[in-house]
């Protein structure tokens, strides 16, 4: 038992020397590691924490901006489609403007007949140039009205994308004159004048003038000129 209460002693007085030397020593006590280390990590993500502040409010001017831009596109597509609105109101469809230019050409157009060449024609559709579609006659002269007018839409009407065009008198004009003349020739006219109607019939009647002037018209002479003229003159504006 006294051996024992020695060992105790002997054991506090070294822990209470340690103690007061640690405590009076003018060297600095040492900081854990992890102690360190866990500081460290709080500044760090401190730091963390408003680089994302300020990415947030960067985000948030960006999507204020999109706001912005996609309100002022969603005003100008109202507006666009009511223009849109406004221009197909005025325009006609592509079959009943085709409907319309091929009525009025076949006014000048009549029936089966021999050409100043000395082809057969009929309805306008000249045997020298006719290609036919699957189905159709060798001959023109097997050709009726409805044959002719998928005919003409499909070698002359769609070719010139003339249903894109508002005004139905010059769409008139310029399919008149790829069945009178050519359709290479109407494409001419048609970049020129640029839908003005009374410059596209002074294009075609200065051709004529140089065909008629040429001689190669054939059996044409000067009242079949002064009646093509008169076809050409025959389209006005409405």
């Amino acid at each position: 038992m006294r051996n024992y209460f020695i060992s105790f002693l002997g054991v506090t007085l070294i822990s209470s020397f340690t103690y007061f030397s640690i405590l009076h020593s003018s060297k600095p006590l040492a900081i854990p590691y992890s102690r360190i280390a866990f500081v460290s990590e709080l500044a760090s993500s401190e730091a963390e924490l408003e680089l994302l502040k300020l990415e947030k409010k960067s985000i948030e001017r960006k999507l204020a901006y999109m706001s912005k831009a996609l309100k002022r596109a969603q005003l100008e597509k109202i507006l666009l489609s009511s223009k849109l609105k406004k221009l197909n109101h005025n325009k006609l469809t592509d079959t009943r403007a085709y409907d319309i230019a091929f009525n009025r050409t076949l006014q000048h157009e009549k029936g089966y007949g021999i050409d100043n060449n000395g082809y057969a024609v009929n309805y306008g559709v000249n045997q020298r140039w006719y290609t036919p579609l699957k189905g159709f006659p060798i001959h023109v002269s097997g050709l009726n009205k409805d044959l002719v007018r998928k005919y003409y839409y499909h070698y002359y009407f769609k070719p010139l994308h003339l249903d894109l065009k508002y005004n139905q008198e010059y769409i008139n004009f310029i399919f008149d004159t790829a069945v009178n003349k050519s359709v290479r020739l109407s494409n001419v006219i048609d970049k020129k004048a640029n839908g003005d109607l009374e410059l596209a019939k002074q294009l075609r009647i200065k051709h004529l003038k140089s065909w008629f002037l040429s001689g190669n018209t054939g059996t044409c002479r000067e009242s079949c000129y002064q009646a093509l003229v008169k076809r050409v003159e025959s389209f006005k504006e409405v």
